[in-house]
Parts: C-alpha cells; structure tokens; sequence
C-alpha cells in the first residue's frame, strides 16, 4: 500500500461504496465493526491513519470501494485508537 493514497483521508470517517462519507461517533470495536458490516481487518497504515474494512468482505461479493482498491465499506481512524 502506498502512504499517498491515505493520505487524502480524514480520520474518524466511513467511507461507503456509494461514495458517501459518514462520521465515525464512536470509538470501539462494536462500531467498527457495525460501521463496515462484519468482522474487521485491519487493511493499511500510514500517516498516523488505521484502516479497518470487512474481513470477508470478498467471500460476501462486496462491492469495490471507490476511496480505496478495497471491497466494502471502511473506517480510518487515528492509530492511537486502533
């Protein structure tokens, strides 16, 4: 993964496969999780930035995310709360 592609991300975002982009209100693996719709993975880091998208994300046929070359939707969150 290369730095520049996080680097246009805002911490404390979902980032959907609609190309919306909602605030991430809560901290904790619960919303996390809500928040990409199963179990998460950790997918990239850099620039103080912590990716999470769907574990099976692949297995379920998500669609590709148009913010990332990843599948589902995903949250970026500073590393200190990952």
């Amino acid at each position: 993964m290369r730095k520049h592609l996080l680097t246009h991300l805002m911490l404390n975002y979902i980032y959907r496969v609609d190309g919306t982009v909602e605030p991430l209100l809560e901290h904790s693996l619960e919303a996390y999780q809500a928040a990409v719709g199963g179990y998460i993975e950790p997918y990239a880091k850099g620039d103080g930035k912590f990716v999470y998208v769907n574990e099976e994300g692949l297995l379920h046929g998500l669609e590709r995310n148009p913010f990332l070359p990843v599948v589902g939707d995903f949250v970026v969150v500073p590393e200190e709360d990952a």
